[in-house]
């Protein structure tokens, strides 16, 4: 949602932009996410090879696996992996990113008010309802699965962007601020209610309409949660997109060291690894920053081209 939300931002923000800027605006989301995603596939691979005891053969094939998960080529349909599905998902972002930017700046309102509201009634209405009778196994998966859902959560981020910029035209009382406070925070604690007793069934639809009311709301900047505490989530972004990436292998984890224990002690050792794993993979993220490898490849290409030209 927030991917098609920002993205519609910024390409109304640059409506003679082009290809390339498309092209930009995905690698630079690319960056965001790789810098988390290549040192935890790195990590990943060679403990769950030592944790199933693989022989080389075995282990060699690991190693190729993961270079397609590092480069983000899960959903392009090289190789399919259901170890690590947030990347699928990221991969999906990005696959879909540059057409979806060019489909906003090219279909304008069109696009904004028409072709996306239908999309996402249909694609997550298909997705709920009729998704589980089909089989979902290379391509066929790729394609239903990834692929779809991205492109509805890139629709939905653009209807999101559409009530957000018609709220923030509006000028509410005090009384309607504290209306609307009251509308996103029930929205919020319906969707983690679903989310928590009905997930991963058609009440799913139900959970991401309102997630889509509260994530509205909140990038309107009208009501109470931008308000108390943007400070906050500004700074927990880069937490949460780390903790992301690898967030489901730490869920396994916790199911294998504590196989016998009751949910909430799983649930608690878990949520103590994800925190451990993702403050790790920051310090990681925050080397690598340091480090500038891209700004050091555009200055040598720099010198380069300038000792040519000399």
């Amino acid at each position: 949602m927030l991917t098609g939300c920002f993205c519609v931002q910024k390409a109304r923000r640059n409506p003679d932009a082009g290809a390339a800027d498309a092209l930009r605006w995905t690698w630079e989301k690319y960056k965001r996410f790789a810098i988390y995603v290549i040192p935890y596939v790195a990590m990943c691979y060679p403990a769950w090879a030592i944790l199933y005891k693989l022989d080389f053969a075995e282990s060699v094939n690991f190693i190729k696996y993961s270079i397609f998960d590092m480069l983000l080529l899960p959903s392009s349909g090289l190789r399919e992996n259901t170890l690590l599905g947030p990347i699928w998902y990221m991969s999906s972002l990005l696959i879909l990113s540059p057409v979806f930017y060019m489909a906003v700046l090219k279909g304008k309102d069109i696009f904004l008010y028409t072709v996306s509201p239908v999309l996402t009634v249909l694609i997550y209405g298909w997705h709920s309802v009729t998704f589980g009778y089909v089989g979902d196994s290379s391509w066929t998966g790729i394609i239903f699965s990834e692929l779809l859902r991205a492109w509805a959560g890139m629709s939905m981020g653009a209807l999101i962007w559409c009530a957000a910029h018609r709220l923030q035209k509006v000028r509410f009382s005090k009384a309607g601020e504290r209306l609307l406070s009251v509308v996103e925070l029930v929205s919020l604690a319906l969707a983690l209610t679903i989310m928590y007793f009905e997930g991963q069934n058609r009440s799913d639809f139900i959970c991401i309409g309102f997630l889509a009311v509260f994530v509205s709301i909140v990038m309107s900047e009208k009501a109470s949660i931008h308000t108390l505490f943007s400070p906050v989530f500004s700074k927990c972004a880069e937490f949460t997109l780390a903790m992301y990436v690898g967030h489901i292998i730490m869920f396994r984890a916790a199911l294998l060291l504590a196989p016998n224990a009751g949910f909430y002690m799983q649930l608690l050792l878990y949520v103590v690894l994800a925190i451990i794993y993702t403050l790790f993979l920051m310090l990681i993220a925050r080397i690598i920053r340091k480090i500038d490898i891209t700004g050091k490849i555009k200055k040598l290409a720099l010198e380069e081209d300038g000792a040519s030209s000399t």
